[in-house]
């Protein structure tokens, strides 16, 4: 049997390739933040977080970033997500210009992604700190919840 959830039909999956596409050119483009969430379509708050994404850009509320939802289990983004190191989900990655920023979460050593589920309000409150911190040619994304 298969186990779906009832936010899975809503969410349009990007591929891996996408992402790679993006950074190449975020560099020298005018939209240099790319954001990456990382999901399980078996996992419940993968799901949420995903659904939330999808509906910011359904509504153009990330027009700052190139934003990808990637399946963590399809099996041609599995190398390239752990390559970034992403095991569990989910996670959200940020690139400026191609580089990976780091997240400082209190209490957590720095890495390279935000690994859990916040409310939908905090969702956006981080992607907008990302785009806050990378306007200023920051790295380090710090994040309180």
């Amino acid at each position: 049997f298969e186990i779906t959830t009832m936010n899975e039909s809503k969410v349009d999956f990007d591929d891996w390739s996408d992402v790679d596409a993006a950074l190449k050119i975020s560099a020298n483009d005018d939209v240099p933040l790319v954001i990456v969430v990382v999901c399980s379509r078996w996992n419940p708050p993968s799901m949420f977080l995903a659904s939330c994404v999808q509906d910011a850009r359904a509504t153009k509320q990330l027009t700052y970033a190139r934003t990808f939802i990637i399946d963590y289990d399809k099996g041609s983004n599995a190398k390239s997500v752990w390559d970034h190191g992403v095991s569990l989900t989910p996670a959200v990655l940020f690139f400026f210009r191609g580089e990976t920023m780091t997240v400082r979460r209190t209490g957590s050593a720095d890495d390279t992604k935000y690994v859990g589920c916040p409310t939908k309000e905090n969702i956006i409150e981080l992607f907008q700190a990302a785009r806050s911190i990378a306007s200023e040619g920051k790295m380090i994304l710090h994040v309180d919840f």
